[in-house]
């Protein structure tokens, strides 16, 4: 996240008092803890000079346990403010009411009836933190305890909101520090810039000649039930989790759904394309429903087998993937595990690369596949990859007398499944 302070402030010094650092943060929807309730959390980390210093979060409240012992923490005090509408310009002015009654400037008198409520929530947390990395950022600090709140608000109201994540959030966060003790004295305030893309912008220009034609060919794709369109249909959502929602435990999962959807498809249309047009026998839809009833670690392996290329060492993007993206996704589904932005991103970059890894070896064996590989990638991916070669040119230029691929793979996929139920031994 980028810092851009207002000059003409005071900086810390070496041997300066721990200072607090406070945050004012509206959330995206409001949530209904009372107003002014203040909740405090007792953090692990020692910061030496806050040993033998009680900290209370307000005058009407017990002190923070662990204080005294020189613990760092995180203090959330909620603030319900009226406003007419809880778009971002109300929220700014939400800030700006808190701010006020914060510093003790005082309420501003109301002017109209307030239809709508917008929560803002002073985060408050000792600097400088002894701890390197993300976890010692105290806002990211305050945004995980602030997470945790709405994670069991949503849960104990059945509520019907989504979850608060860094990306949610506005762009912009207002920000200040503040000495320990009265008589205080208050620094900034600075406005931090989110680094994140989810920034609602009118977007004036309409879909030119070739984005509509991308669009119409994905709307086909999808309608026909073309091999891959899940597969990227599933990696859109994928990314949106991560970016636009910043639900990374989603974005884990959504990853090994969009990896374990090609790589089933990828097999299967390899399978498909080598009966292709002929009608299969029942003893290639078997060893095919056998195949694709794998667990998804073996079926890699499979289409490994079957384009070549690196899969089996420790730096393979299979491997890594196991690693990174299959592993993380199991402690995910099966311990509710909440994964981190670094490992969601991870598991994201884990999938591409093997995306790429498949891809590339697709066009270098396109000529052994070539329905397959045309499918994924299209002639003009097929071009970028260097694998259009006459030989392949004639291949996909005699498939205009062939039957529709997509309907031929759809009723072999769909009699697989039903070898697949009926079982070998069926009568």
């Amino acid at each position: 996240m980028d810092h851009e302070g207002i000059p003409d402030r005071p900086s810390a010094k070496a041997g300066d008092e721990p200072r607090l650092a406070i945050f004012f943060v509206p959330l995206p929807e409001p949530i209904q803890i009372p107003h002014s309730t203040t909740l405090s959390f007792d953090l692990d980390e020692v910061v030496p000079r806050l040993l033998g210093m009680t900290i209370q979060p307000t005058s009407d409240t017990a002190p923070i346990p662990g204080s005294e012992a020189g613990h760092s923490f995180v203090s959330l005090k909620f603030w319900q403010v009226k406003a007419t509408t809880d778009d971002y310009l109300r929220q700014a002015e939400a800030v700006q009411k808190v701010i006020r009654m914060v510093k003790g400037a005082g309420p501003i008198e109301a002017q109209a009836p307030w239809p709508a409520t917008i929560t803002v929530v002073e985060m408050v947390t000792i600097v400088p933190s002894v701890t390197p990395g993300p976890e010692g950022d105290p806002f990211l600090r305050c945004l995980t305890c602030l997470i945790d709140v709405v994670d069991a608000y949503r849960i104990s109201e059945n509520a019907r909101m989504a979850r608060i994540s860094y990306e949610r959030l506005g762009p912009v966060i207002l920000s200040y520090h503040r000495s320990l003790t009265a008589p205080y004295k208050w620094w900034g305030p600075t406005a931090m810039m989110l680094d994140h893309v989810n920034v609602k912008v009118a977007d004036p220009e309409q879909l030119d000649v070739d984005r509509l034609d991308r669009l119409l060919k994905n709307l086909h794709n999808l309608r026909a039930g073309q091999p891959f369109a899940a597969w990227s249909e599933l990696c859109r959502d994928r990314d949106y989790a991560f970016h636009i929602e910043g639900d990374y435990r989603r974005t884990v999962i959504q990853a090994a759904l969009a990896v374990e959807v090609l790589v089933s498809s990828g097999i299967a249309c390899i399978l498909w394309e080598e009966t292709f047009p002929n009608t299969p026998t029942e003893a290639n839809l078997q060893t095919a429903a056998t195949l694709l009833a794998k667990d998804a670690a073996p079926l890699r392996a499979e289409l490994g087998k079957r384009i070549g290329g690196n899969w089996g060492s420790d730096t393979s993007p299979s491997a890594l993937w196991q690693v990174h993206g299959a592993q993380m996704r199991n402690q995910v589904v099966h311990l509710g595990y909440r994964p981190t932005k670094q490992e969601a991103a991870q598991a994201i970059q884990a999938a591409v690369d093997l995306d790429r890894h498949i891809r590339k070896r697709l066009a270098v064996t396109a000529t052994k596949h070539h329905r397959t590989a045309a499918m994924l990638l299209g002639k003009p991916g097929l071009e970028r990859l260097g694998a259009m070669s006459r030989r392949l040119r004639v291949l996909l230029d005699q498939s205009a007398t062939e039957p529709d691929w997509v309907h031929s793979y759809l009723e072999w996929r769909q009699d697989a499944s039903r070898t697949a139920l009926d079982g070998p031994d069926r009568p």
